[in-house]
């Protein structure tokens, strides 16, 4: 199946279709008519810079960054498409009145459906003061991955240290499946060669018609914003800089990573949580970087480059940490060969392209990650912290409520010589405070594990 970039206009508005959604960001964009599927990402940032550069560097991030500049559109057979609409994106200012006022504002906004059929699918909440300042990012998911979020965050803190950074305007790829070498590592794709990418982009002039509203009805406003208690359940912690040093050091004597340790710490906590039980199996989704694998390459584009993979772990709570966190980094290890990550990817095509219903997308998600933690580890970050006379302290991200319920997710990021997590579980199995103990616990056994 050729992946088609068209420039046509919309009759309904003057406006040019970009290309269909791929099959994850069809499932995201799918979920979100249930409750909002976004990420969001908070940049702490010290150092003054005024209301007007801000909205300055906005116009020209989205100028940069094709995806930031859409809506969704449906063709005659209801299929979702991109279409670049020129809207600016939308920017509440807040006086910044504390340290923790930025996590009830970001719980606001996620809790904030976006309206598909308008542009743009993200928006932005600046907590102002004269000497320190937080940046909210959210974004639908549809549009972007967790490592989209941190390279617009630094596009935009270049542009405010430096107005006059040229920033190349890049072009509209496809959707990840479209990306697929139609061979990897000398071994043919397996399954459908429909689904492998056979052309990158062919610019073509067909007419597509658009239909005035989506053929998807979401719930009512009321049903489709997230509930107070489920917000609640929206916890974010640090380690030290002392602390993430010796990690990072201790990860690699012991032939792992920041990520086996981190699944090890939460796997940990979580089972705590029961203590009767002897032996424990924990299934861990992991959010992972794929954009080095992609043909041609995706290089710095804001868009979904990202896949899961699924891990299986048994422990008992008497085990030691590094030797679950060897055996979860080993374990993914196993399963970051490009052609099991593309094989998933064309079965995931597969599926979406039989359109399945709201109903079905939440049934598969929930039969495939009910009760699974579900790590997103950004790494650490590939630039520098000081941007001109503004420095970025501390980054929390991604930051959302995955579709499905009942996961715990757990979101991380290094910036500079600091771990920042974030922690949600929104179903109510377990009560706020068992909540706030797992993440309190998760980080002692991380302090601990460098003594």
């Amino acid at each position: 199946m050729e992946n088609k970039i068209i420039q046509v206009t919309d009759s309904s508005r003057k406006t040019s279709i970009c290309r269909p959604l791929g099959a994850w960001e069809k499932l995201f964009w799918l979920s979100s008519q249930a409750h909002p599927a976004h990420v969001g990402l908070t940049a702490k940032i010290r150092g003054e810079f005024s209301i007007e550069q801000l909205k300055k560097t906005l116009t020209q991030v989205q100028q940069r960054h094709p995806l930031l500049r859409v809506r969704i559109a449906f063709d005659q057979t209801q299929q979702p498409w991109f279409v670049e609409d020129p809207a600016e994106i939308p920017l509440r200012i807040v006086a910044r009145q504390g340290e923790q006022h930025w996590q009830q504002e970001i719980k606001k906004e996620l809790s904030e459906p976006f309206v598909c059929t308008q542009a743009p699918l993200l928006r932005i909440v600046l907590l102002h003061s004269p000497n320190i300042s937080e940046l909210l990012l959210i974004c639908d998911h549809c549009i972007c991955d967790g490592i989209s979020t941190i390279l617009l965050t630094r596009d935009i803190l270049q542009l405010l240290a430096t107005p006059d950074t040229f920033l190349e305007p890049l072009s509209i790829i496809p959707a990840t499946d479209n990306l697929i070498p139609s061979k990897v590592d000398d071994n043919i794709l397996s399954g459908n060669s429909e689904f492998t990418n056979t052309s990158w982009i062919e610019q073509s002039s067909l007419n597509v018609q658009l239909l005035p509203q989506s053929p998807i009805s979401p719930m009512s406003a009321k049903d489709n914003h997230l509930s107070s208690e489920t917000l609640s359940r929206l916890k974010f912690g640090s380690l030290s800089p002392k602390t993430t040093k010796l990690l990072i050091c201790r990860c690699k004597e012991e032939s792992t990573t920041i990520y086996g340790a981190i699944c090890a710490a939460f796997s940990l906590a979580i089972a705590r949580q029961n203590p009767s039980e002897e032996k424990h199996t924990l299934q861990c989704f992991s959010a992972i970087n794929i954009r080095q694998y992609l043909k041609p390459m995706v290089g710095e584009n804001f868009g979904y480059y990202a896949h899961g993979i699924s891990i299986f772990q048994s422990f008992s709570t008497n085990e030691d940490l590094w030797e679950i966190a060897r055996s979860f980094k080993n374990k993914l290890k196993e399963e970051m060969i490009p052609k099991k990550i593309f094989e998933d990817i064309l079965q995931m095509q597969e599926w979406m392209s039989k359109n399945p219903t709201l109903t079905q997308v939440q049934q598969g998600i929930t039969e495939h990650l009910d009760g699974a933690l579900s790590v997103s580890n950004l790494g650490r970050l590939q630039f520098p912290t000081q941007f001109g006379n503004l420095q970025l302290e501390a980054m929390y991200g991604p930051i959302g409520i995955l579709p499905g319920g009942n996961q715990w997710l757990v979101g991380s990021v290094t910036v500079g010589e600091q771990l920042f997590l974030t922690l949600t579980l929104p179903n109510s199995s377990i009560s706020l405070a068992g909540v706030e103990n797992i993440l309190e616990d998760a980080i002692n056994l991380l302090n601990m594990a460098v003594k």
